[in-house]
Formats: structure tokens, C-alpha cells, sequence
């Protein structure tokens, strides 16, 4: 079902509008064709909802109108057994108030949703950096896309020193309100702890705990928190069960960062690692979700890491910006579009 809305929400609306009318007429002929004895009215219902969520009111009670019509031909040609020759009249009225009223109930309810919506995504967006980070001979580039309203994906800057930037990547186990809450606590958690200049696996190690307390049962969190040194040009890193950050050198060759250990809010006092890498000034380093490598095709396939660090390497070249969009254009055109998971990419390369 989750599937046919996110296809029919795609449509342009006067394809929607169009498809809606066709099936109007449809279950109007049926009408006709099924008599007095079957009433089919209710099928009515499917073409006036679809107006109602997908377009808007005045579609929608305009498709009433146009039903309500047919309902009242229908019933006129196959119906002469009425006892009184104004029933046929308040039959078409009744069926007409109905319809009405669900389109009313139906496209207030979407509007009702859309504010929530909006209002939710704006609240969380203003928790995520207002600004990119300022890296000496590097460009930094962002692409968040939640699936729902609110997003389990996290991402942020934490500048350490003058000399330092924390950078982390998180996703929260599912999506939604209960992920995005969770994702919102991690934040702040982050935030608390990360300026106390300590190594990124006594970092995740608190952090982990922390989480642990708020005791809230099956809600994992992957998380990949590094440190950037200018001053060295290193990064610092510890890896709690994410998606391998990407670094691709000039000459293509990918190093995934790998270690530190499981996920957050799994196992209380938990002893991550650490590693350190030197980085180059050609270096591109690839931060992501899972939602991009579990996108999926009609087939069912995952889109996959293979094919994901085919495409980092197929665009890695470009600017930060340019090789964002490409990437996200290629996986959505594996996916047709449809994400079954949140998606975040952050790609850091040098500048031009």
C-alpha cells in the first residue's frame, strides 16, 4: 500500500485528476450495467478519495458532483420502482452529501498532516548545521533526504579547537517520529560530550552509555564520529557499526574506515577503537547512510556497496556539490525514485 502511494504522490495532478475521472466513468458504467439490485456506490468512494489526498478539495468535490450525477442517471435508467418519482432526486442528494463530506473529512485531514509535516521537518532541520564547514583547500557538501516527514539520519560539525572538527554520521534503527526523537537525543548528546578533546572512542564509549540510560529498547543507532586534524592533516575515527566511510585517493584507490565496533545502545560499557589516517589534499572522503546502499529496484536488488563505490568512483573527480548529485542520481534512477529508508550523503574533497 505504502508502494501506490508513494507512485500515485509522484503523479503530476492532472494526470491524477485525469485517471480519477476515467475511473469515475468506470464504476458508473458498472452502476448501469449491475441494476437496481447491486449497488456499487461505494466504489464511488476510491476515485473522490484519491482527488481528496493526492490533489485537493475542489478536485475532489468536483468529482463528487460528476458521480453524484452519474449515480443519479444510473439509477433513473435501471429504477422505475420508486414509489414516489421524487425519491430518485433525494437518493442523488444523500449520495452527494456523502461524497462531499468525504472530501471535506478526507482533504482537511491531508491539510491538517501537511502542517504537521512541515512544521515537524522544519524543527529538525533547524537541529542540523546551519552552515558547512570552512575546510582549508576542501569543499564540503551535504544531501539529507528523510523518507517520511522526519528523518532518523544525523549528521554534524563540532568544532573541537581552532585546529580540530568533529564530524559525525548517524542513523537511527527505522524511521519517523520515534527515530527522529531518537536522532534528536543523540545530538544533543554529542554536542554535550564532544568539546571535552578526548579520543573519538571514549567519545562513542559515553556516548553509548548514555544511551543506554534513557533506556529505550531496540532503537540502534549506527554512528561513525571522526576528528579532523588541520594542523596534522589526519583523521581520527571510530566506526560504531556504519556504513565504511570512503576515502578515494587521485589515483581511485578506496580505503574503507572500518574500526571501532558495534552499534550504539547494544552493549552497556562497550570498548570501542580508533584509528588514524593521513589524509592528501586529493583525497574525496565519503560519508553515507544505508539508505542509499539498500535503495532497491523493481527487481528487488539493492542498489549495494559495490555499485555505490562504482559510482563514488565514476564521479569522484567533480566537485563536492556536482559528485553529491550524481551520486543521488544514480541511485535514484536504479530505484525509480523510491527510497525505503532515510539518506543522508557528505562528501568532503579537495577544492578546484
Amino acid at each position: 500500500m505504502a508502494f501506490i502511494f508513494q507512485h500515485i504522490s509522484k503523479l503530476p495532478k492532472n494526470i491524477i485528476i485525469g485517471a480519477a475521472v476515467i475511473l469515475t466513468l468506470l464504476v458508473g458504467f458498472l452502476d448501469k450495467v449491475t441494476g437496481a439490485e447491486l449497488s456499487v456506490s461505494l466504489f464511488y468512494l476510491i476515485p473522490i478519495s484519491i482527488c481528496a489526498w493526492f490533489v485537493d478539495r475542489w478536485s475532489a468535490i468536483s468529482l463528487s458532483i460528476l458521480s453524484a450525477t452519474i449515480f443519479f442517471y444510473a439509477d433513473k435508467i435501471t429504477n422505475s420502482g420508486y414509489s414516489h418519482p421524487l425519491i430518485i432526486y433525494w437518493n442523488a442528494l444523500i449520495e452527494l452529501g456523502f461524497f462531499v463530506t468525504i472530501s471535506l473529512t478526507l482533504s482537511t485531514l491531508r491539510s491538517s498532516i501537511d502542517l504537521e509535516s512541515n512544521l515537524a521537518i522544519r524543527i529538525q532541520q533547524g537541529l542540523l548545521p546551519k552552515q558547512l564547514p570552512t575546510l582549508k583547500n576542501r569543499e564540503v557538501s551535504v544531501i539529507w533526504l528523510p523518507k517520511s516527514f522526519v528523518s532518523g539520519d544525523y549528521y554534524d560539525f563540532i568544532n573541537i579547537s581552532d585546529d580540530k572538527i568533529g564530524i559525525c554520521i548517524g542513523d537511527v534503527a527505522g524511521h519517523g517520529v520515534a527515530a527522529a526523537l531518537l536522532m534528536s537525543n543523540l545530538q544533543a548528546i554529542v554536542r554535550q560530550i564532544s568539546h571535552r578533546n578526548e579520543s573519538t572512542n571514549k567519545i562513542c564509549y559515553q556516548l553509548n552509555n548514555s544511551l543506554l540510560e534513557n533506556e529505550m529498547p531496540e532503537k540502534f543507532i549506527t554512528f561513525f564520529y571522526g576528528i579532523i586534524d588541520l594542523n596534522t592533516n589526519t583523521l581520527e575515527y571510530t566506526n560504531a557499526g556504519h556504513p565504511p566511510v570512503l576515502i578515494i585517493n587521485c589515483n581511485g584507490e578506496v580505503k574503507k574506515l572500518e574500526c571501532g565496533g558495534t552499534m550504539l545502545g547494544v552493549v552497556p560499557n562497550y570498548e570501542y577503537y580508533n584509528d588514524t589516517v593521513n589524509l592528501s589534499e586529493d583525497d574525496t572522503i565519503i560519508f553515507y547512510t544505508d539508505g542509499l546502499i539498500e535503495a532497491k529496484n523493481i527487481k528487488g536488488e539493492l542498489y549495494g556497496e559495490e555499485r555505490f563505490i562504482n559510482s563514488c568512483l565514476k564521479y569522484f573527480s567533480s566537485d563536492a556539490n556536482k559528485m553529491s548529485q550524481d551520486i543521488i542520481e544514480s541511485v535514484a534512477e536504479f530505484s525509480a525514485g523510491l527510497w525505503d529508508d532515510d539518506v543522508t550523503l557528505l562528501i568532503i574533497s579537495s577544492s578546484a
